[in-house]
C-alpha cells in the first residue's frame, strides 16, 4: 500500500517550501503555546494569508492551527498535573483563561476530566 503521503509528494501537491513554512508554524506554535497566538500572528510569521496557512496546516499535520494549540496546551495542562498534584497550579503557566478554560479542553479533546 502507497502510502498518502508519498502520492502527494509526487503529484506536486508538497515542496519544500511549504514544509518550511508549515515546519515554522508548528514551532511557533510551540514555542509560543504559553500566549496562545491566533492564526494571523502565526500566519504572518510564516508569510502566509490565514486562509492558506489554515488550508495547508490541515493538509500536512491533519488538524487545524487551533486544534494543534488545543492539544499542545491540553499536554502542558496535564504534565503540570502530573508534577504537582494540584488543579489550580494548572491555570497559569499553561496559556489561555485559567482552569476553566483547561477543563474545558480536556472535556472537549480528552473525553475526560482533568
Amino acid at each position: 500500500m502507497v502510502s498518502p503521503l508519498i502520492v502527494l509528494m509526487e503529484s506536486g501537491g508538497y515542496d519544500d517550501q511549504t514544509y518550511e513554512r508549515i515546519a515554522a508554524a508548528i514551532a511557533c506554535l510551540r514555542r509560543h503555546q504559553f500566549d496562545q497566538p491566533d492564526l494571523a500572528a502565526v500566519a504572518r510569521r510564516v508569510n502566509l494569508s490565514e486562509g492558506q496557512l489554515q488550508r495547508l496546516f490541515i493538509r500536512w499535520a491533519g488538524v487545524s492551527p487551533q486544534q494543534f494549540l488545543q492539544q499542545l496546551t491540553v499536554a502542558a495542562a496535564q504534565a503540570t498535573m502530573a508534577a504537582t498534584l494540584n488543579r489550580m497550579d494548572v491555570a497559569g503557566p499553561v496559556g489561555g483563561s485559567g482552569f476553566d478554560r483547561r477543563h474545558n479542553l480536556s472535556i472537549t479533546l480528552e473525553a475526560l476530566s482533568p
